[in-house]
């Protein structure tokens, strides 16, 4: 049945790749590229920039010269020269007619007498579609790393998880010296680099990485070039920082860089049980290539309680040992071929206490009350190596990457509640190996994009539940997953002047392999035989044509996507089920560029799935704290429809942005299946349910910075509204919710001698279903730092934290921290650090917090008063 299956998949998927259109290019497609180097010593000089300008010398296109000193400029109707400059050499122009083969630019050294003047750096300057902001003129004496320096510059976000933002837009890499280093893993770069390091930030709009894509498939976010201090670019650099306090505290980190015209590399290793978590940093935040074609790792078969976070400096509650190192590096084999590769490891153990009340709103006068107290430990340990290649030539693009990952992950839970008492141990070991290839490349006015992902994941989980009222184990399942999937694409599109045709053809296969043991009796699931082991396959055909049509500064785009999938499911016993499965998401989607700095879009989307097999085993539920692999049914009928309103205005010359988003979403789910455990009977019932929700959500951020004043404000404003309708047990549950918050932070620096930064955090939630119906709960939380510079080579920091959380409409608990330290420079490379935490020894905290269902209050320890003291060495 799979081999004719398979036959018909192929045959369909030639069939419709021979409809596919193609892809034409006119004249300014073409590529004008070139080398610069220093006439005398024949090297190669980076940074040079490279402009194309028109008759009247205005510029058209604008790049800089890579470390090779290769370059390339997109060939635009107007162009005329070719103009290339380069600080301390003389400027040189070429007609663009002389471009047939690739120019070499030989710069010739420019001596130039500088009488007694002082330079002043513009804060910030546009040309083109790059943005280049001044790291001197937004840094001051607070800010130690790159992230620091980033979070003041206006337009540009980073997300507590390290992810950076621009325009509300994820950035899609991050250039350091115009090379990819990082695979954007750029967290790396942005929590160790310094900024004092840091020359010059700058954005560029609408980047198109792959060359041969960027006249025909434009991108419309935006990349960071981080440009580094001269002398920071001539020999390796970094710093080593060591420390300790009481209570057995310590910390330590190594870090370093070199930025060289042959190579890149930045070595990274640090680890601290201070409370600094530095799991982060080994995360990959964005993958571009292949994020439409990737397929996720199935979730774990067993529980695995995950830790909680707090709305506070995670260094006040998490209770750590962590340590992490990692060696990437970059080597431009030629000016088109970079060869990256990265290896870290990660040592990471937390624990946590969890004390919670949990009301459950079930639709009738009686709410159900649930008492947890939770002791969480956990211990990750893991290790990565990925080698990447990538040709970006003009005319042909090549890139693949080969990642393993190796991971351990054992965890501990003690939990008691007000009807049970678990002790609750499990260990997981995944091995993955991926591999992701992109190829790009065009012949006579035709141009193809083709990606294949495949990945392999073997992991062994066990679990071992232990009832403590009579020492005895409950559960001891053990579960080995082993799953292959690949998705390969052919992309293309055909284009009618303003009108473009595009079409994407996805053909995928997932195969899973997933036993279940026990050495314990498991229980019966009604309306299914056969035994805990099962095979499932999953055979998907996605076809996405869209059209496209440009008017001006306005862009319409239609798009169809139509996916069939063909499940299989085969269990040890049983006879081979099988069932298809058909969904349509036609998108709508307008954007348009009112004037240089306004942008606004749109987006309509409905999704329509029905059809699918009704008893695939997938994942597990927890009943009474128990955890089996049960069948978890596809719905017979999904549907989704939401819309999504933007509108961003950014000023750079006058460092003002603001930004508004809403979007409201419909989704409606029949025919759930669902089980219950019946513990007299030792059988799992099932039952059908269906649950409906609605939601309505805008946010808007708006922040300026005053240069004359030194005066950075932002604002950021959010609100959610949650409606659910749950149908289950013969009970109908509403729930309706409600949560508005808001942030603003403002911040001034008197003549880089004090800076003051002050910080307001507010939120409101409340139910309108239920006891507590319209019930505010409001918390606030205020913070204030201060910076002082009282002598030269020393930094003072005092910073204090109010927070107020209304656990009831009468009770309103309230903390105060208080935290202070000093930094001095014992010379141009030692300087000493003492740090004071949370001086008044706080020790706990309490969470409230409303959904459209439940109320949760939350009580965790944190950690008490600290003393650290560092030394760092720069060199």
């Amino acid at each position: 049945m799979e081999r004719r299956v398979s036959l018909l998949f192929c045959c369909l998927a030639v069939w419709l790749m021979g409809l596919l259109p193609i892809e034409a290019q006119d004249a300014s497609g073409q590529m004008l590229s070139g080398r610069v180097i220093d006439a005398e010593s024949r090297q190669p000089l980076i940074g040079a920039v490279c402009q194309l300008v028109d008759g009247a010398g205005n510029p058209i296109a604008f790049t800089l010269s890579k470390a090779d000193g290769a370059f390339s400029l997109a060939k635009k109707d107007g162009g005329k020269l070719i103009s290339v400059r380069h600080m301390g050499y003389k400027k040189q122009s070429r007609d663009v007619s002389e471009a047939g083969q690739p120019l070499l630019f030989a710069l010739t050294p420019d001596d130039v007498k500088l009488k007694e003047v002082v330079v002043r750096t513009d804060p910030v300057r546009k040309l083109g579609d790059t943005i280049s902001y001044s790291a001197s003129a937004f840094a001051g004496p607070e800010d130690r790393y790159l992230a620091d320096l980033l979070r003041k510059l206006p337009g540009i976000e980073v997300t507590a998880d390290g992810m950076i933002k621009h325009n509300g837009e994820a950035i899609t890499r991050m250039y350091i010296e115009g090379v990819d280093m990082l695979q954007n893993r750029y967290n790396l770069a942005s929590n160790n680099l310094p900024q004092e390091a840091v020359s010059t930030v700058e954005v560029i709009e609408n980047h198109q990485h792959v060359k041969t894509l960027r006249e025909t498939v434009p991108e419309k976010r935006s990349a960071l070039n981080i440009k580094l201090k001269q002398r920071f670019k001539i020999r390796p650099f970094g710093d080593i920082i060591a420390g300790g306090g009481i209570s057995d505290l310590w910390t330590g980190r190594i870090f370093g860089m070199q930025v060289g015209k042959k190579v890149q590399a930045m070595l990274t290793t640090k680890g601290n049980n201070t409370g600094n978590s530095v799991v982060a940093e080994a995360i990959q935040l964005t993958d571009i290539e292949s994020m439409q074609h990737q397929a996720d790792d199935l979730g774990e078969e067993l529980s695995h309680t995950g830790f909680q976070t707090l709305p506070m400096k995670q260094h006040r509650y998490l209770m750590n040992r962590s340590g992490t190192g990692s060696l990437t590096t970059a080597v431009p084999l030629t000016p088109e071929v970079t060869l990256t590769g990265v290896v870290s490891l990660l040592a990471d153990r937390a624990e946590q206490t969890v004390l919670q009340e949990q009301v459950y709103n079930l639709g009738t006068p009686q709410e159900l009350l649930l008492r947890e107290n939770r002791y969480m430990k956990g211990n990750t340990r893991g290790a990565q190596a990925d080698l990447s290649v990538e040709n970006n030539a003009s005319g042909f693009y090549f890139k693949d990457d080969l990642r393993m990952t190796l991971r351990s992950e054992r965890e501990r839970v003690r939990l008691a509640t007000n009807a049970t008492d678990y002790l609750q141990t499990g260990e997981s070991l995944p091995r993955t190996f991926r591999n992701n290839l992109s190829v790009v490349f065009k012949g006579d006015k035709r141009t193809y994009r083709i990606t294949s992902f495949a990945k392999y994941m073997d992991r062994q989980e066990d679990l071992l539940l232990t009832e403590q009222t009579t020492a005895l184990p409950d559960m001891n399942p053990d579960v080995r997953t082993r799953d292959f999937v690949t998705r390969n694409a052919l992309e293309s599109s055909f284009l009618f002047g303003r009108i473009s045709l595009h079409s994407t053809t996805t053909l995928g296969y997932r195969g899973t392999h997933t036993g279940y043991r026990s050495t314990l009796p498991m229980p019966t699931i009604e309306g299914m035989e056969g035994t805990y082991d099962y095979r499932t396959g999953q055979w998907s055909l996605n076809e996405t044509p869209a059209v496209e049509y440009r008017r001006g500064a306005t862009t319409y785009r239609l798009s169809v996507p139509l996916v069939w999938n063909y499940y299989t499911l085969e269990e040890a016993g049983s006879e081979l089920r099988s069932a298809l499965r058909f969904t349509a998401s036609p998108t709508f989607s307008l954007s348009w560029n009112a004037g240089p700095s306004w942008k606004l879009s749109t987006r309509l989307a409905h999704n329509h799935s029905y059809g699918g097999l009704a008893e695939l085993r997938t994942g597990y539920t927890r009943r009474d704290y128990r955890t089996y692999v049960l069948p978890s049914g596809f719905m017979a009928e999904k549907r989704h429809s939401g819309i999504l309103l933007s509108a961003a205005y950014n000023d750079v010359l006058h460092l003002f942005y603001f930004r508004i988003n809403a979007n409201y979403s419909r989704n409606r789910t029949n025919e759930l299946l669902s089980y219950d455990f019946t513990p007299e009977q030792n059988i799992l019932r099932r039952e059908l349910f269906w649950h409906d929700t609605d939601m309505f959500a805008a946010d808007a951020r708006l922040s300026k910075y005053i240069f004359s004043l030194k005066t950075n404000g932002t604002l950021t404003v959010r609100y959610s509204h949650m409606q659910s309708l749950l149908k289950q047990s013969g009970l109908l549950i509403d729930g309706r919710g409600n949560s508005l918050s808001a942030e603003v932070s403002l911040s001034k620096n008197w003549n880089r001698v004090l800076t003051v930064a002050y910080g307001l955090s507010a939120n409101y939630s409340w139910m309108e279903t239920g006891p507590n119906a319209y019930t505010v709960l409001p918390q606030y939380r205020h913070s204030l730092e201060l910076t002082i510079l009282p002598l030269r080579g020393m930094t003072t920091r005092i910073s204090g934290e109010y927070s107020s959380t209304t656990l009831e409409r009468s009770h309103v608990h309230e903390d105060v921290f208080f935290d202070c330290g000093a930094d001095y420079d014992l010379s141009k490379r030692w300087s000493l650090s003492l740090t004071v935490r949370n001086l008044f020894d706080r020790r706990e905290y309490y969470l409230h917090k409303l959904t459209e269902y439940n109320t949760f209050s939350t009580l965790i320890p944190i950690r008490g008063r600290e003393f650290i003291a560092t030394v760092r060495f720069r060199y």
